[in-house]
């Protein structure tokens, strides 16, 4: 089993005249491989995105079957997502042609089958938009209280599936992603962000109430990976904990 620190940073804040001015502080994370030999999981930190320091994008994506579907996914997404953004489409549009064009590719390199799901979070200004197909997830801790951002999709007899990938699954799989916009303020303090290797073993609650002390991100996604582990966790676990400077939400 292999473990590795995504490591977090600060990014610049601006004062100048017109300038503009990141909401994120902090970011962090930790990554794991369970037993299989080949790490499934995938993950994307930019911030800032596109150029724009008040932009940052960033996802996590859960394999499964083989490895090459979250690695096309972390190869793609946020390249046809940018490209849609420059070329006017608003956020919404340029995210559901990322899930389309991500999942075309995938279904091109790898026609005998295999999927990941793919759970995103674009931040521009206070503003923030997540986007998932699949079961990773996003919760937000708003002053040691939290909410769920995103929906589950599961494997369930009453809902479609939903998952980039898995052409050989039939008409029972969609790439259609689920779409929510938030305005971030006052006593939003961070995301979570992870797949079900986490999730599966720690509930929403829990997350924050384990980590709503520790000021660091890093240290909150290790905390969070080691109680999964703890709880009995052997998937692959990726954990991303973006902090929110308070100081750039005023309202």
């Amino acid at each position: 089993m292999s473990e590795d620190r995504i490591e977090s940073s600060g990014i610049p804040r601006e004062s100048s005249a017109g300038s503009t001015e990141t909401v994120v502080s902090r970011v962090g994370g930790m990554e794991t491989r369970g037993p299989m030999k080949e790490m499934q999981d995938t993950h994307k930190v930019l911030h800032p995105f596109g150029g724009r320091n008040d932009r940052s994008f960033f996802a996590v994506y859960d394999g499964h079957g083989r490895k090459e579907p979250s690695q096309i996914a972390a190869e793609t997404f946020h390249t046809v997502f940018l490209d849609g953004l420059e070329h006017g489409l608003s956020p919404q549009h340029a995210l559901t042609r990322a899930f389309a064009e991500t999942n075309r590719r995938i279904d091109a390199a790898v026609p005998a089958g295999g999927g990941t799901t793919a759970v995103v979070a674009y931040l521009e200004g206070n503003r923030l938009i997540v986007g998932n197909v699949g079961d990773s997830r996003i919760i937000i801790d708003r002053s040691g209280s939290v909410e769920r951002l995103t929906t589950d999709h599961r494997n369930e007899k009453s809902e479609l599936i939903r998952s980039l990938g898995d052409n050989d699954a039939g008409e029972g799989v969609s790439h259609e992603p689920e779409l929510r916009e938030f305005q971030l303020g006052r006593g939003d303090r961070r995301l979570i962000i992870a797949c079900d290797g986490l999730w599966d073993h720690v509930g929403d609650p829990e997350a924050v109430r384990l980590t709503t002390r520790l000021e660091h991100p890093k240290l909150a996604s290790e905390i969070l990976m080691r109680e999964a582990q703890r709880r009995g966790s052997r998937d692959d676990i990726t954990v991303l904990v973006v902090d929110f400077d308070p100081r750039a939400l005023k309202t």
